[in-house]
């Protein structure tokens, strides 16, 4: 009786002490990537994930039971760098170029692209951004890649969301992206 007991009070206490460490991880929002600090303003059912496989920060969103929305934040080694958007838009069909092999290995099917553009976030004044929708094993997808200077590093932003996601969580994922700061 007295083992059950205690087995019974340490499955508790570890279940206590997981669900405070999930609950406590949901409300943090500063994050350090390569020497620089990153906040976030995600909403609790958003999962945080430091250092995932080659990705510092991974945000996935809610889920539909099968699929996730995907954001990963990370540096790049660009140092130093002034963004020409003449010389970025001539490096557009690169790019293009490289989405179709990668469609083309996955057997997957080019939606279309979205043009390279340039906004501002509420605390990132020139964001770049680019991407393009296409479709997999029956599910169609959109991918955004967003890049910006924080101090003296380039970073990068990348959103994998269904179409699905896409229609249903738009202006949250708009709102949590507006949200990041870079020190």
């Amino acid at each position: 009786m007295f083992r059950n007991f205690r087995s019974s009070i340490s499955i508790q206490l570890v279940s206590l002490i997981l669900g405070f460490s999930l609950s406590t991880q949901a409300k943090l929002n500063t994050y350090s990537i390569s020497s620089k600090t990153i906040s976030i303003d995600a909403k609790e059912h958003w999962q945080v994930i430091e250092n995932l496989s080659s990705s510092p920060l991974v945000l996935l969103g809610p889920s539909d039971g099968i699929k996730r929305i995907v954001i990963t934040v990370s540096p790049t080694t660009i140092k130093d760098f002034k963004f020409d958007p003449l010389k970025i838009k001539e490096s557009v069909s690169d790019y293009q170029d490289g989405r179709k092999q990668w469609l083309k290995k996955a057997k997957g099917e080019l939606i279309k692209f979205f043009p390279y553009t340039q906004q501002k976030w509420n605390e990132i004044k020139e964001i770049h951004t680019i991407g393009y929708q296409y479709k997999v094993l029956g599910t169609s997808f959109i991918e955004r890649t967003y890049f910006f200077n924080c101090g003296n590093e380039v970073f990068n932003i990348n959103t994998l969301l269904t179409d699905k996601h896409y229609k249903k969580n738009k202006n949250e994922v708009e709102d949590l992206l507006r949200s990041i700061k870079c020190n």
